[in-house]
Protein backbone atom coordinates (compact mmCIF):
# COMPACT_ATOMS: atom_id res chain seq x y z
CA UNK A 1 0.00 0.00 0.00
CA UNK A 2 1.08 3.73 -1.39
CA UNK A 3 1.18 6.39 1.41
CA UNK A 4 -0.23 9.27 0.35
CA UNK A 5 1.89 12.18 -0.38
CA UNK A 6 1.39 14.29 3.10
CA UNK A 7 2.03 11.39 5.41
CA UNK A 8 5.21 10.59 3.26
CA UNK A 9 6.50 14.25 3.54
CA UNK A 10 5.37 13.80 7.44
CA UNK A 11 7.64 10.68 7.71
CA UNK A 12 10.63 11.81 5.83
CA UNK A 13 10.37 15.21 7.40
CA UNK A 14 9.98 13.69 11.14
CA UNK A 15 13.08 11.23 10.60
CA UNK A 16 15.20 13.88 8.79
CA UNK A 17 14.25 16.34 12.58
CA UNK A 18 14.95 13.30 14.30
CA UNK A 19 18.53 12.64 12.85
CA UNK A 20 19.80 16.26 13.32
CA UNK A 21 19.34 16.51 16.76
CA UNK A 22 20.62 12.77 16.89
CA UNK A 23 17.74 10.89 18.81
CA UNK A 24 17.16 7.33 18.72
CA UNK A 25 14.24 5.21 18.13
CA UNK A 26 13.13 5.16 21.42
CA UNK A 27 13.66 9.13 22.07
CA UNK A 28 11.40 9.55 18.40
CA UNK A 29 8.89 6.76 19.96
CA UNK A 30 8.17 8.95 22.68
CA UNK A 31 7.82 11.74 20.99
CA UNK A 32 4.89 10.79 18.65
CA UNK A 33 3.56 8.50 21.57
CA UNK A 34 3.69 5.35 19.38
CA UNK A 35 6.30 2.74 18.26
CA UNK A 36 8.21 4.29 15.51
CA UNK A 37 7.88 1.38 13.24
CA UNK A 38 4.33 2.91 12.74
CA UNK A 39 5.90 6.26 11.56
CA UNK A 40 5.10 5.76 7.83
CA UNK A 41 1.57 4.84 8.53
CA UNK A 42 0.96 8.39 10.46
CA UNK A 43 -2.10 10.57 9.09
CA UNK A 44 -1.12 13.43 9.62
CA UNK A 45 -5.06 14.81 11.44
CA UNK A 46 -3.91 12.05 14.04
CA UNK A 47 -2.83 12.60 17.26
CA UNK A 48 0.78 11.17 16.45
CA UNK A 49 1.21 13.20 13.54
CA UNK A 50 -0.07 16.42 15.28
CA UNK A 51 2.67 15.33 17.48
CA UNK A 52 4.97 14.92 14.55
CA UNK A 53 4.15 17.91 12.98
CA UNK A 54 4.75 19.95 16.57
CA UNK A 55 8.24 18.71 16.61
CA UNK A 56 9.18 19.00 13.05
CA UNK A 57 7.77 23.24 13.81
CA UNK A 58 10.31 23.02 16.78
CA UNK A 59 12.99 21.67 13.95
CA UNK A 60 12.29 24.67 11.64
CA UNK A 61 12.42 27.48 14.15
CA UNK A 62 15.61 25.99 15.74
CA UNK A 63 16.96 25.83 12.64
CA UNK A 64 16.23 29.67 11.63
CA UNK A 65 17.06 30.73 14.98
CA UNK A 66 20.51 28.82 15.22
CA UNK A 67 21.32 29.31 11.42
CA UNK A 68 21.44 25.90 10.95
CA UNK A 69 24.31 24.85 13.31
CA UNK A 70 23.69 20.90 14.15
CA UNK A 71 25.28 21.42 17.42
CA UNK A 72 24.48 24.38 19.05
CA UNK A 73 20.61 23.08 18.12
CA UNK A 74 21.19 19.91 19.73
CA UNK A 75 22.66 21.70 22.69
CA UNK A 76 19.41 24.12 22.82
CA UNK A 77 17.15 20.47 23.17
CA UNK A 78 19.73 19.31 25.90
CA UNK A 79 20.06 22.16 28.29
CA UNK A 80 17.76 23.79 30.98
CA UNK A 81 15.66 26.36 29.43
CA UNK A 82 14.19 28.80 31.28
CA UNK A 83 11.71 30.30 28.77
CA UNK A 84 9.93 26.34 28.53
CA UNK A 85 10.62 25.56 32.57
CA UNK A 86 12.48 22.87 31.31
CA UNK A 87 15.30 20.65 29.30
CA UNK A 88 12.89 20.82 25.93
CA UNK A 89 14.27 17.25 25.16
CA UNK A 90 12.60 15.68 27.90
CA UNK A 91 9.50 18.22 27.25
CA UNK A 92 8.55 17.40 23.87
CA UNK A 93 9.30 13.57 25.10
CA UNK A 94 6.40 13.46 27.77
CA UNK A 95 3.08 10.92 27.63
CA UNK A 96 1.05 14.48 26.96
CA UNK A 97 0.94 16.61 24.51
CA UNK A 98 2.04 19.78 26.72
CA UNK A 99 5.68 19.49 27.32
CA UNK A 100 5.58 19.24 23.50
CA UNK A 101 3.12 22.24 22.79
CA UNK A 102 4.99 24.50 25.21
CA UNK A 103 8.45 24.36 23.52
CA UNK A 104 7.17 25.05 20.44
CA UNK A 105 5.15 27.64 21.33
CA UNK A 106 8.23 28.94 23.39
CA UNK A 107 10.47 28.78 20.02
CA UNK A 108 7.98 30.15 17.26
CA UNK A 109 7.53 33.33 20.22
CA UNK A 110 11.66 34.11 19.69
CA UNK A 111 12.54 36.52 16.74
Amino acid sequence: MRRNSSSEILYKAFLNAGDIFALTSSELSQIINCDISQIDKIIPDSTEGVRATYFIRIYKKLFELLTGDKKEMKLWMEGYNTGTGGIPLQQIQERDVIGLKRVMEYVEAIS
